[in-house]
């Protein structure tokens, strides 16, 4: 086995396990992830002194269960996750296929495009339009995902660039 193969295959376990952590969220946390117990408060991991074994990584300052919202956590990253690149892989591959494909101008505009937003730092941007508009997953997923499309669009130029040169 090459190094190549096993590292695939490492990553495909991690996110696999992720996945079904996050399908499965119902059945493994322990507690409500949201349900607050104001007496047990900033309980440590069970590893530390005062901690308790039945709150494994410890609990928040309202009594919420560390391990609980993490888990549940999985769900939202993952949506999130998803939806950002699907949305950016769309802008990004229409984008770089149009420009490398039509070439000239179009070109010209879509290499502009995408150097203008290089030039934007992107959590500035994020920061900025979650302050004005707030911070609802449909906000987080779009800004992300009109924030992140230039790679896409990179990579979509120069193969639709190569292929058309093709004899």
């Amino acid at each position: 086995m090459t190094a190549r193969t096993i590292s695939t295959g490492l990553g495909v376990l991690i996110v696999g396990a992720i996945v079904l952590i996050a399908l499965s969220a119902d059945f493994l946390a322990p507690y409500d992830p949201f349900a607050q117990d104001l007496m047990q408060r900033m309980v440590p991991p069970s590893w530390m002194d005062g901690g308790s074994p039945s709150h494994l990584l410890g609990t928040d300052q309202l009594g919420r269960d560390y391990l609980s919202r993490l888990i549940y956590g999985t769900r939202i990253s993952l949506l999130i996750g998803t939806l950002t690149v699907i949305t950016s892989g769309l802008i990004g591959t229409t984008l770089g296929v149009v420009g490398g494909y039509f070439g000239g101008r179009t070109d010209d505009v879509v290499m502009f495009a995408i150097t203008c937003r290089l030039a934007i730092p992107l959590i500035l941007v994020a920061l900025t339009v979650v302050a004005l508009i707030g911070s609802s997953l449909t906000v987080v997923v779009l800004t992300l995902g009109l924030l992140l499309w230039e790679r896409f669009a990179v990579v979509a130029r120069t193969t639709t660039m190569q292929v058309r040169n093709l004899d």
